[in-house]
C-alpha cells in the first residue's frame, strides 16, 4: 500500500483536494485522521473494524478513545487502515496540519515509512489568514458564505501566522529531502480551482510525478463553491489602510505576503 501524506495548514482548500483525490480509482483519502478532537474521514465500517481490533466501544469519530488510538501510535493506526482497504485501493491519503501531531511522532511514525510520498498544499498566506479570521468571526469553518463578512486584522498576528506556517513547511521540506522521499507541491487558486476538470488534471499530474498508481478519475460532479467570493483583499478587511501601514513598518508589502 502506497501512502500520500498531504502537508498543509488550515484554509488551504484541502477538504476539496481530498474529495478530488477520492475521485481517482484506486485512491482513498481520509482527511484529518490525527485531529485532536476527531478521526475525520473514517466511515462506519472502519469504526466497526477498529472496535473488533481493539476490543473497545467507539461510538463515532469523536470518541476520545478512538482519537487516542489514532494519535497515540500513528504508524500502528495507518497499518490498521492499510489492512482495512477494499480491493482495488492502492494509495491511502491523509492530511497533516501543525496542530495534529508532535514532531517526534511525525519523525518516528510518518517519516519512517518507505512507501510514503508527500504533497504540499500551499496558498497565498494573506488569503489564508483572512479566510481563517473570517471563519473564526462567524464561528463556522465550512458550508457558509463569508463573502460579506469583513474582519479587522493585526499585522503582528498575521506575521506570526505566516512565520509559523512557513517554518512548518520548511521543517517538512528539509526532513523529506534528508530522507530522500519524493514530494511535490500544488497551489490553491492556480492549480486547485473552481473548475473540477482543471483541478483533477493538475492533481493527476502531481500524482504521476510522484510515481503513485492511480486510475482514471470518476466524474462525481464535485461542488467547489468558494466560501469567500470576493476578489480583493482590501475589500475583505475593515482596517486595510492601518494593516498595510503596519506591515510596511515591518518591511512587508501585502503583495509579498505569501
Amino acid at each position: 500500500m502506497k501512502r500520500l501524506c498531504i502537508v498543509a495548514h488550515a484554509r488551504t482548500g484541502t477538504n476539496y483536494l481530498c474529495n478530488l483525490l477520492d475521485s481517482f480509482r484506486g485512491v482513498r483519502c481520509y482527511k484529518e485522521l490525527f485531529h485532536p478532537n476527531a478521526v475525520f474521514g473514517l466511515d462506519d465500517h472502519e469504526i466497526e473494524l477498529a472496535r473488533k481490533k481493539t476490543w473497545r466501544r467507539y461510538r463515532d469519530i469523536y470518541s476520545s478513545s478512538l482519537v487516542k488510538y489514532a494519535r497515540g501510535k500513528p504508524e500502528r493506526f495507518l497499518r490498521f487502515l492499510d489492512g482495512a482497504q477494499k480491493n482495488g485501493i492502492e494509495v491511502l491519503c491523509f492530511k497533516i496540519f501543525p496542530s495534529h501531531l508532535p514532531w517526534e511522532l511525525i519523525e518516528s511514525d510518518i517519516l519512517s515509512h518507505d512507501n510514503t510520498h508527500f504533497l504540499f498544499v500551499k496558498r497565498n498566506m494573506l488569503e489564508s489568514f483572512i479566510s481563517f479570521q473570517k471563519a473564526k468571526k462567524v464561528k463556522k469553518f465550512s458550508f457558509i458564505d463569508t463573502t460579506e463578512v469583513k474582519v479587522s486584522l493585526r499585522a503582528s498576528e498575521f506575521l506570526s501566522f505566516a512565520a509559523e506556517n512557513a517554518a512548518w513547511f520548511d521543517r517538512w521540506e528539509h526532513a523529506i529531502e534528508d530522507r530522500g522521499f519524493l514530494s511535490n507541491t500544488i497551489m490553491y487558486g492556480s492549480e486547485i480551482t473552481t473548475s473540477e476538470e482543471e483541478s483533477i488534471a493538475a492533481l493527476g499530474g502531481k500524482l504521476k510525478a510522484l510515481g503513485l498508481p492511480f486510475g482514471e478519475a470518476q466524474a462525481r460532479s464535485l461542488t467547489f463553491e468558494k466560501q469567500d467570493k470576493g476578489q480583493s483583499n482590501r475589500n475583505k478587511v475593515e482596517n486595510w489602510e492601518e494593516f498595510v501601514s503596519d506591515l510596511s513598518l515591518a518591511g512587508v508589502q501585502p503583495i509579498e505576503a505569501f
